[in-house]
């Protein structure tokens, strides 16, 4: 799975952030209703990746800018292991075997996160909690 988009609530020194990993979708967030939009990109690697690297993502900053706390964010969201987890948090990936998104849900958007499919090529993406309830629901 590619790891496409991360959108932080509240998460130590992150508030309110987007975080775009692929230009092969754009998604967009809205605060006000908690839904996300999915839409296509424009997918601008020009052919200069391999056929089996599909895209290239870097996190660069300065000293304490928070490269390695994103790194973490995922880490303890994404690999749950009964640890009370109180941030809020969403990570959206593009399974590429079944072809569809699905979402990793945690705190606030475990049960209402709405999700906008503008993409007509792809099903509705599935979302899955990371904390309790372990069952996924469709969009």
């Amino acid at each position: 799975m590619e790891l496409l988009y991360i959108c932080i609530d509240d998460y130590r020194n992150f508030k309110e952030t987007e975080i775009h990993l692929s230009d092969k979708f754009k998604f967009c967030y809205s605060q006000e209703d908690l839904t996300l939009t999915c839409n296509e990109g424009m997918n601008s690697s020009f052919g200069f990746l391999d056929e089996y690297i599909t895209n290239l993502s870097v996190i660069v900053g300065d000293n304490g800018a928070g490269k390695t706390t994103i790194l973490k964010c995922i880490m303890e969201h994404l690999t749950y292991k009964g640890l009370e987890i109180t941030s809020s948090c969403f990570f959206v990936f593009f399974d590429k075997s079944s072809k569809k998104i699905k979402i990793f849900t945690s705190g606030k958007f475990v049960c209402n996160l709405n999700v906008k499919n503008n993409i007509e090529s792809l099903d509705d993406p599935e979302i899955f909690p990371s904390t309790g309830d372990k069952k996924k629901r469709n969009v």
